[in-house]
């Protein structure tokens, strides 16, 4: 089960390197303040990491699938559920997301339910 949650196109996300190598496993949530390292992009790490508004609804999406996919394996704390909650009402799917995630479902033969069309 950990090597289809690995592989799991759903969970997946291309980063830049530096990106994820300074979120590490720092858990996703609001930074206090504006303080960016990483020059004008909208990234702050701190004791967790708060990316740009613009995809915190993919990433909330992203979460809620992998818990609810896996749950023994990937489980969300209530924080995380009422952040994530916020940021997929925030930033609702747009269209490149919900082509993506039929592209996805096409592939690997089942629906991110987080998904609406």
């Amino acid at each position: 089960r950990f090597r289809l949650m690995e592989a799991d196109l759903y969970n997946l996300w291309p980063v830049i390197g530096t990106l994820n190598l300074q979120r590490g496993i720092k858990p996703f949530g609001y930074v206090p303040g504006e303080k960016r390292v990483f020059g004008k992009c909208d990234f702050e790490v701190a004791d967790r990491v708060e990316p740009r508004p613009e995809i915190r609804g993919d990433i909330a999406r992203a979460a809620f699938y992998m818990a609810w996919a896996y749950g023994d394996l990937f489980d969300l704390t209530a924080r995380e559920k009422r952040t994530f909650a916020r940021w997929s009402t925030e930033d609702p799917p747009d269209p490149n997301e919900q082509t993506l995630g039929r592209r996805i479902e096409r592939i690997q033969g089942n629906k991110n339910p987080f998904l609406r069309d």
